[in-house]
């Protein structure tokens, strides 16, 4: 699914039954298995933390926050080779950044389903 392609992805976008490619990310750093573990320890301690602030600016109207963090949460997850969440994130942040707190609101539960699926994907 591309960028453009106007789709919602509101339920997660997982059209397999996984979030995260592993192998992508592992080709990205030429295989080096110690460095994806230091990448997974990296995100769960970091995104626990992040979903929370995702939450609160969602909450509180904070569209300038909340556009912010979904385009860090975007990064994080382009990084990661998780992209159907970089794609969620992408849509919360255009949502949040465009004004459109209600499609904002209505992304986000998708996008924290997504995250959580990511964090139970990956090595503890």
């Amino acid at each position: 699914m591309s960028e453009n392609s106007g789709e919602s992805l509101t339920s997660c976008g997982v059209q397999s039954d996984r979030v995260w490619d592993r192998q992508r990310l592992l080709d990205r750093y030429e295989g080096d298995m110690a460095t994806v573990i230091e990448l997974c320890q990296a995100l769960r301690e970091d995104l626990p933390a992040k979903t929370a602030r995702l939450t609160m600016a969602a909450a509180s109207g904070d569209l300038e926050r909340l556009s912010a963090l979904a385009h860090s949460v975007k990064g994080i997850c382009g990084t990661m080779a998780a992209e159907p969440c970089r794609l969620l994130a992408l849509e919360l942040e255009t949502a949040a950044r465009g004004g459109a707190a209600a499609a904002a609101r209505g992304v986000l539960p998708g996008l924290l389903a997504c995250l959580d699926k990511l964090l139970g994907e990956m090595p503890q």
